[in-house]
């Protein structure tokens, strides 16, 4: 869908952006710019206070870029993205190896699950996981390449899905395209707030965090993890991404 000199991405062959060499150099072409590392402070402190054993959603997950975090907090991590390039970089950094983490449930139940899932998917679809099965949704940089419709699409799936919060990344004005923070508000159920709007590099440029007023944070707690190739499952009825 064009829209002016946009091209939104709103149709399974818009993932071609980002294929080939521009997947090869996604992350040394961003990696030392400020805009990009004030945007990673933020979320990175935005994500600090989840507990180990939370369950994340990063959507697109691109080429991995907070994996280092999740690792570094015992975080479970199921990543889509449309690219299949970009899904083969972010494999690499895991080493196509995962921690199996093993989780109790309040009931008592003790459960395992890879640490990390990549999975082929379309964001301006609905998405596949089941309600409320994720503690927090990470959603950074795709908001500019969606039509307003499908950013808020996007958003009532991720309020469907998660617990506790969303974060997504977005300019909300001063640009033929901005994405105003009163269209994500308009949206949110009852059960949701816009809890923090953050300027990065320029004011208008936010990173949104979006907070559940139910939530219960975490139903899981991680109780043991070993570093073993991950088992095959249909975790959410998808077949994972298996790194190349």
């Amino acid at each position: 869908m064009t829209h002016g000199t946009m091209v939104y991405l709103d149709t399974p062959q818009s993932g071609l952006k980002y294929t080939g060499s521009v997947a090869d150099v996604y992350d040394a072409k961003r990696m030392d710019d400020p805009k990009w590392k004030i945007e990673q402070e933020i979320i990175e402190r935005l994500l600090s206070d989840l507990p180990p054993g939370a369950w994340v959603v990063d959507a697109p997950v691109g080429t991995g870029r907070f994996f280092h975090l999740y690792q570094q907090k015992d975080l479970i991590v199921r990543g889509i993205d449309i690219s299949e390039d970009m899904l083969k970089k972010a494999a690499a950094k895991i080493g196509g190896r995962s921690r199996v983490m093993r989780l109790q449930s309040p009931d008592g139940q003790v459960i395992q699950t890879p640490q990390f899932e990549l999975i082929q998917g379309d964001l301006t679809q609905p998405l596949a996981p089941p309600d409320k099965c994720v503690d927090a949704a990470v959603c950074v940089r795709v908001t500019r390449w969606l039509s307003p419709q499908v950013c808020q699409n996007l958003l009532k799936e991720l309020q469907r899905i998660c617990r506790d919060r969303i974060i997504l990344t977005a300019r909300v004005a001063n640009h033929p395209h901005a994405r105003p923070v009163q269209m994500f508000e308009a949206v949110m159920s009852d059960d949701w707030q816009l809890e923090h709007s953050i300027a990065g590099y320029q004011p208008e440029y936010r990173v949104l965090q979006f907070r559940c007023k139910s939530s219960p944070l975490l139903n899981s707690r991680t109780i043991d993890a070993e570093a073993v190739k991950a088992p095959s499952d249909d975790a959410w009825t998808m077949k994972p991404y298996e790194a190349a």
